[in-house]
């Protein structure tokens, strides 16, 4: 059976959190929103989004502010689109890029600190 990207990433991201003995948790629910995964680590919690899809900077925002009201950081990963002659996609089996969508202004960055 084969693996999206976006379940690849999920799995990543799980890994390495266990590997670091946080705790992780995938597709994890709240009210009213979802993370793909959600990460406990020194009483903060972290929101992790593998955004694969194309998706506005309003909707990621409405996202975001649901992860605030609960105290959460949102670690968001966007997928960088590539140019071709396709419009798009891989090139020569390159996997897909993780890059900013919020350019333009200055948002804050997050780093977690083990």
């Amino acid at each position: 059976m084969d693996v999206s990207f976006h379940d690849q990433v999920k799995r990543q991201i799980l890994q390495v959190c266990n590997a670091l003995g946080l705790q992780a948790k995938e597709e994890y629910r709240g009210y009213g929103w979802r993370a793909d995964v959600l990460v406990i680590a020194n009483d903060k919690k972290f929101a992790f989004e593998v955004q694969i899809t194309q998706q506005t900077l309003l909707r990621t925002l409405e996202r975001q502010e649901k992860y605030n009201k609960e105290n959460m950081i949102g670690c968001w990963l966007f997928r960088l689109e590539r140019s071709g002659a396709d419009g798009g996609g891989d090139r020569c089996g390159e996997e897909p890029q993780a890059a900013p969508v919020l350019t333009g202004k200055r948002y804050p960055p997050y780093e977690l600190h083990i």
